[in-house]
């Protein structure tokens, strides 16, 4: 299935939208719970996307509260917020929430500490058949420290962080293939995260099909916003016509061998 974020960058009531990425012929996507929608939780985005028959894979929670996952002092903080989102997924019928493991270039203070956190988090997801997926941003150390400590949590790969962010491109795809569920595709041009269609920046899209894991079986998910301040119906058109693109290399790919 091809895929894309409810919010892609234009200011339009959220049903509008979701009919408008239902209208441009994707099969699924995926919402924020977070500011961008002016709401952390709203039954009504989920309720919205499935009376338009699309599939929501997974919602993103919020990342500002992402570092306190690490401090003893502020921990629960974190463990209330991202819970909130985990029951939002299990009532939703939305089977992953995409976390951040960190934010910016904080340092750790208790490894302890957050992946007991992560532990809990997990295990309640479990627990609402929601699994929970860690997305690679600024420390890929920290995805090592997860990983290879837990073994109920997956990883969602984000390739406009990985360009920026990876001293490998598209490595973490490999080392973390047993674990990936999701992605989150778009380009950048080396300098900031732009969140642009594929294929406008610098992004090697031919090494990202080497490299995506045979047997993923997710959604080709754009994580996009329109800078060039087309209609919505230009976007949602021009952003379906790169992940075809992509979804058709992949599959000759696989057919190959």
């Amino acid at each position: 299935m091809i895929g894309i974020f409810s919010w892609f960058g234009i200011d339009l009531p959220f049903e509008q939208r979701i009919k408008l990425i239902k209208k441009a012929g994707f099969d699924a996507t995926s919402i924020w719970l977070g500011d961008e929608e002016k709401s952390c939780i709203s039954d009504d985005f989920a309720s919205i996307v499935h009376q338009n028959n699309l599939y929501l894979e997974n919602a993103h929670a919020p990342y500002n509260k992402a570092n306190l996952l690490w401090n003893r002092n502020s921990v629960n903080h974190a463990i209330d917020e991202y819970s909130k989102c985990i029951e939002y997924c299990s009532k939703n019928r939305i089977e992953i929430l995409v976390i951040h493991p960190s934010k910016g270039n904080y340092k750790i203070e208790n490894n302890e500490c957050g992946l007991d956190a992560l532990s809990v988090l997990t295990t309640f997801g479990k627990k609402n058949n929601v699994r929970i997926a860690v997305e690679n941003t600024r420390q890929n150390h920290i995805l090592d420290l997860i990983f290879e400590n837990l073994n109920d949590i997956y990883f969602c790969f984000d390739s406009s962080h990985d360009n920026l962010y990876s001293e490998k491109k598209f490595a973490l795809l490999t080392k973390f293939s047993d674990r990936l569920i999701c992605v989150h595709l778009s380009d950048n041009h080396g300098i900031k995260d732009d969140h642009i269609l594929p294929f406008e920046g610098v992004i090697d899209w031919d090494l990202f099909v080497d490299y995506l894991p045979k047997k993923f079986a997710g959604v080709y998910n754009l994580e996009v916003v329109d800078n060039k301040k087309n209609s919505p119906d230009e976007f949602l058109l021009a952003a379906r016509s790169r992940i075809e693109l992509i979804k058709k290399q992949i599959i000759r790919k696989n057919k190959l061998g």
